[in-house]
């Protein structure tokens, strides 16, 4: 889990970070500032910090779905 939130963290800055706003042709293209910047990084980690827990959610969800039926056995075993 840790690793997959690390991984998409590295590629999100790498994709971000990676392109060329300035081209060979002689043609400039306005640079963001500093704080559109700092804002559009902000948006993405708190993109990925809620599919994080969106996924874990999911997680619990499933396993305690699945563990009912066994509790609901180990309860039944204990009352006799």
């Amino acid at each position: 889990m840790k690793n997959s939130i690390g991984f998409l963290v590295v590629a999100l800055a790498m994709f971000m970070f990676s392109c060329n706003t300035n081209t060979d042709e002689g043609i400039d293209i306005p640079e963001m500032s500093d704080e559109l910047t700092l804002k559009s990084a902000e948006i993405a980690v708190a993109e990925v910090q809620a599919e994080a827990a969106v996924t874990e959610c999911n997680y619990e969800v499933e396993f305690f779905a699945n563990a009912e039926p066994i509790l609901t056995r180990w309860w039944q075993m204990g009352n006799y």
